[in-house]
């Protein structure tokens, strides 16, 4: 699994070179109160803007640019780390997409819960044109800090605000789970596949939703093993789990854990059973076992909002964004697996079951 660890490092290197363009680092030196690599989310709203926008749905809404995005400032603010290799590493390959359109960047990681406010004032004084927030957790204090800034567009990801100068995207998490469970079910000769997630919290929650229903569409009868592990980082936590998973029959893996992901790889390979991968990249590193990998890519979230606030098209309810913005998609089969893996038919049914979804003609509850 030596390989598996060297794509971790890897990707670490590739990032490291990438932000070496014309974004700038001013990482914060407070102690993150937390640095979940995915978002919590808040159960309802906050605020009336967004309670009316579910009925009537347009876009225009927002702040309409001043500038040529050669003159605009764009900053990110993130309460982890973008070493995570999840949540907060695909928020920063975002910026760099942004920063490819001419903005000049900026952006700090691990910036504490107490700091927030403080750290979106500095930005806003500064003549930051838009600011993206990273998560939901805190954002009270992006509420609190755009009342006193009204010419400064305020985005929240994976959020609940919508005000004036505030406007929330969220990624379906569910989309990328039911595809990992669509695979799974479809590889599966036992009958049971296993999910494990990282933290219980709600993008990953989701996630299981979307893999529960998602094997269950292909399969009724399957059964579904899943367990948090509680960190995004105990990979050997996650490998013992993993293991257990397969002594209880399962014959096919997948996961929400960020770097613990690299145990339940590890688990699979040992065990010669198959694994559907959160992330592009692994299956080079574990050909023997991963079928292929669905990816939920935020950064394609960011690109695409911004680009709406570009063109003076913020959308007036929280959009949420899957297969149909690109966000959510499956790489092309691993053909080094060993064993059969899929066949040209259940291929053929899965590239089926992801155009339904992308299309809408699947209704994946998160309720």
């Amino acid at each position: 699994m030596k390989k598996v660890l060297a794509v971790v490092m890897a990707m670490l290197l590739v990032f490291s070179l990438a932000a070496c363009g014309n974004s700038s680092n001013s990482s914060s030196t407070a102690a993150s109160e937390s640095s979940e690599a995915a978002p919590a989310e808040q159960p309802a709203e906050s605020s009336a803007a967004a309670e009316e926008s579910k009925t009537e749905q347009t876009e225009g809404f927002g702040l309409k640019p001043t500038k040529d995005p050669s003159e605009m400032k764009v900053a990110l603010v993130m309460l982890g780390a973008i070493s995570d290799l999840g949540w907060d590493y695909t928020a920063s390959i975002g910026l760099q997409k942004i920063a490819a359109m001419g903005p000049q960047t900026s952006y700090k990681e691990k910036v504490a819960m107490s700091d927030l406010e403080s750290v979106f004032r500095t930005y806003a004084s500064e003549g930051y044109d838009v600011i993206f927030y990273a998560t939901s957790m805190g954002e009270e204090a992006v509420a609190t800090v755009a009342k006193d800034f009204p010419d400064t567009q305020f985005i929240v990801v994976a959020g609940n605000l919508m005000e004036d100068n505030i406007v929330s995207i969220k990624m379906a998490d569910e989309q990328q789970g039911f595809m990992l469970g669509a695979i799974a079910a479809m590889a599966s000769k036992s009958g049971i596949v296993g999910f494990v997630g990282a933290n219980e919290i709600v993008p990953v929650v989701n996630g299981l939703k979307g893999f529960e229903q998602g094997a269950k569409y292909v399969n009724p009868d399957i059964q579904v093993l899943s367990t948090f592990t509680g960190s995004d980082f105990d990979v050997n936590l996650a490998k013992e789990v993993a293991l257990a998973m397969i002594d209880q029959g399962a014959d096919v893996l997948s996961s929400i854990a960020t770097a613990g992901t690299v145990g339940v790889l590890e688990a699979c390979v040992e065990r010669g059973i198959y694994a559907v991968s959160e992330s592009s990249g692994l299956a080079e590193a574990a050909t023997d076992a991963v079928l292929t990998s669905v990816t939920k890519d935020a950064s394609i979230g960011y690109e695409v909002i911004f680009k709406k606030y570009l063109d003076g098209q913020l959308p007036n309810y929280i959009m949420k964004m899957g297969a149909a913005e690109g966000v959510v998609y499956y790489d092309p089969w691993n053909e080094a697996v060993k064993g059969d893996g899929l066949t040209d038919e259940q291929k053929a049914q899965i590239e089926q079951i992801y155009q339904d979804m992308a299309a809408g003609k699947i209704e994946i509850s998160i309720d």
